[in-house]
Order: structure tokens, then sequence, then C-alpha cells
């Protein structure tokens, strides 16, 4: 990304990283369960896992104890800080923060390879040349068999009436940073017509994906009745504005 957006955009994410889990991925943690469901079990070996941008850690949270070792990359100063306690609060103990420029990290870790690379959230901060640039550079740092998992906002359809209405009772609705920030980066949601094209033009392929809607919970540990609820919700509105893709070499 050009220098005076990457600074933007480091500055808006060192601010927010200590409200980001409250406001961001606390509300969405049963729904992100939801979209990842299907992909754990088509991952490989479990030696090394690289989580680029890895943000406060929810990645690294979410699989890392299955390696024999994780690796956590961010710009942000702040967000790092705060996955650093989150690892911490689980006894999360064999992952390693690096504080480094994303896109030129995995374009200077020439002999790394890692079985999981995730990449969530992150391509929709990058300007649109850098895109296809990372996830090469990315293609670069599998091992033999191994899988990168990304996940974004998407352009398209209008959200489903149903799903606006539940949004509206659930907690990402009412959920907000407090104070004042930086210059907000404002990224746009990522075409998905563009991002597949950067996909096959950088040698991977699709193993498996899924999409759903942007949604959240009434509660950060949501019942059993509503996990069900949600379930049934997203069963019933099929398409959404979140996608996930599970990436490999042809």
């Amino acid at each position: 990304m050009s220098s005076s957006h990457y600074q933007i955009d480091q500055r808006y994410h060192d601010e927010i990283a200590g409200q980001y889990d409250h406001v961001v991925v606390k509300p969405r943690g049963f729904p992100i369960d939801l979209l990842f469901e299907r992909f754990e079990t088509l991952f490989c070996s479990r030696e090394r896992m690289l989580d680029l941008g890895c943000g406060t850690g929810h990645m690294l949270l979410r699989y890392a104890a299955g390696f024999r070792a994780a690796l956590g990359v961010d710009h942000s100063k702040g967000m790092l800080e705060q996955a650093e306690r989150n690892l911490a609060a689980v006894g999360v103990s064999n992952a390693i923060l690096v504080h480094a420029d994303l896109l030129g990290f995995v374009q200077q870790q020439s002999c790394s390879r890692f079985d999981l690379i995730t990449c969530v959230g992150v391509l929709h901060h990058l300007q649109p040349a850098d895109v296809g640039v990372l996830l090469a550079a990315l293609r670069g740092r599998l091992s033999a068999g191994g899988k990168i998992l990304l996940a974004e906002p998407i352009t398209g359809a209008d959200e489903p009436a149903a799903i606006s209405e539940w949004n509206r009772r659930a907690l990402g609705g009412s959920r907000d940073f407090q104070g004042e920030f930086p210059q907000d980066p404002d990224e746009a949601p990522l075409d998905e017509s563009a991002w597949r094209a950067a996909v096959d033009e950088a040698g991977l392929r699709v193993v498996a994906e899924n999409r759903m809607w942007e949604c959240s919970t009434s509660a950060e540990f949501p019942t059993v009745q509503e996990r069900e609820a949600l379930r049934q919700l997203i069963a019933a509105n099929p398409g959404g504005n979140i996608l996930a893709l599970l990436l490999g070499t042809p």
C-alpha cells in the first residue's frame, strides 16, 4: 500500500486496538465459527502456521494450539500488544508476534514455509494493485500441501430484511468505538470477480469456500437456542457479503 495510506491505516489500528475485540470480534464470535467450520478438516500438516495481519490474534486463538509453532505478523503495535495479552490469557505459548510491514515481511521470508497461512480481513486494507502481489508472495511461502485461509467483505447483493432485523437487535448494532480517533482509512469491500482473478493469477486454486451475511449475536456467549436460530437464519438466506476462501496449489 502507499506510504500515506499505510500510515493512516497503522495509526487508526493502533488507536482502536484496546476496543477492537469488544466492538468487532466478540459480538461476531459464533458467526465467525460458522464461516470457518468446514475448513479445518482440510488442513494438511500441523507444523507451522502464519497469521498475516493477525490484529488482536483471533485466528491464532482459533488455530495456533494445533500447530507446533505459530507466527503472527501485524503492522500495528497496538494490535500486537492486545494480541499478546489475549494469547497469554488462554495459555497459548507457541506463537511469536512480529511487528512488520505485511507485504515486505512475506517477500523477505524466502526460506520460510508454512502449512497454514491465515490472512483474514486484510486484503481490503490494501491498494488494489497489491492484492495480487501479496497472494503471489503467500503462495511462495506454502509448504507442500499447505493451505491459505482468506476471508473478506465483498460487494454484492443487498442484505436481506431478515438479516438486517436480526442485526438491529444484536451486539454488532449497538457497540461502537468510543472516543476520538485518527482518520478512518475507510476501505471498501473487495470486488469478488477481481479477487478471484487475483487468486488465479497467483497460481492458487480454491479448495473450499463459504459465504454468509455479516451478523453478530445478542450476547458474547449466545445460548444454544440463539445459535440454532442463527444457523437457521443463515440457511434461509443464502449468499452473503463475507466470503471465505481456502486456497491451495494446483
